[in-house]
């Protein structure tokens, strides 16, 4: 009777053993807890990165699909007039592009478009501005420079000079613009906006060249709207632009996301969604 009974007792012993190592397994210990835990914020944390990088992509889908929608639209605009010509400039032939809606009895007002080193004005007509601006009301004028596109070759001496020409020959030194210059054109831009402050109705700079040449005494007394636009990827001469417009009594300044150096290309839904208001504001219309 005593061996059966040792018998039962090691095989009760034994089953129990195998019972705690079961349990042992099937429940980890904390620590097992926590790294599971761990692994699975991470896992949550990369999902959600995931879903944010999705909705970003998408929301940057959209946004061009809308600026698609609006340069349809003005191009089934039957009475937007386009034009090519060549006018000249004390001496220098320029090419001049220029859209505007014919059937509107009055125009909104002249927005004149430069390019930077890298464009022309063919820039402007691909990406669909001139139309679109045409279309919201405004005539758009886009040239190319001197030495650049299909103006004639010699770069210009004096930059001021030339751009209070350019502005008698279009008819702007009466009814005055807003003008548009990206990068390089600062070059002809900024002296203008310093010496001649009265031949702008509003100036909006994207990432110029040239913004430290001036100081911050002249940048806080000129009284000129302006408008700065410049992408957040562009560290260099985006982050110095906003800094001096920044100073401007009358000036206001915008970041664009996820957009470099020519951010109206990268971002073109939100830049001329700027443009645009800002023109309003200019021209009261």
């Amino acid at each position: 009777m005593a061996i059966q009974v040792n018998n039962k007792a090691a095989l009760l012993g034994f089953v129990g053993i195998v019972g705690i190592i079961v349990i042992y397994l099937h429940y980890p210990s904390k620590e097992s807890d926590n790294q599971a835990a761990l692994q699975k914020t991470s896992l949550d944390n990369n999902r959600k990165e995931s879903l944010l990088k999705k909705l970003s992509d998408t929301n940057s889908r959209s946004a061009n699909m809308n600026w698609e929608a609006l340069k349809s639209a003005a191009k089934s605009n039957a009475g937007i007039t386009s034009t090519e010509v060549t006018v000249e400039v004390g001496g220098t032939k320029i090419f001049k592009r220029e859209a505007v809606d014919s059937k509107k009895k009055t125009s909104g007002g002249t927005i004149l478009f430069l390019h930077g080193q890298a464009f022309t004005s063919e820039n402007w007509c691909k990406l669909g501005t001139l139309n679109v601006t045409a279309h919201q009301g405004y005539k758009a004028i886009a040239i190319d420079l001197p030495d650049y596109g299909q103006s004639a070759k010699g770069k210009t001496s004096d930059s001021v000079q030339f751009m209070l020409d350019l502005l008698k020959v279009l008819g702007l030194d009466i009814d005055k613009p807003i003008i548009v210059s990206p990068s390089m054109s600062g070059g002809f831009a900024l002296p203008l906006l310093f010496q001649h402050p009265e031949a702008f109705k509003g100036y909006i700079p994207v990432a110029p060249v040239g913004v430290g040449k001036f100081n911050d005494d002249e940048y806080k007394n000129n009284k000129v709207f302006t408008c700065s636009i410049v992408g957040d990827k562009d560290p260099s001469l985006g982050a110095a632009a906003t800094a001096k417009f920044s100073q401007m009594p009358n000036g206001e300044t915008h970041t664009l996301e996820d957009a470099g150096h020519p951010c109206y290309l990268d971002q073109p839904q939100e830049f001329h969604k700027i443009m645009y208001a800002f023109a309003k504001k200019v021209f009261g219309a």
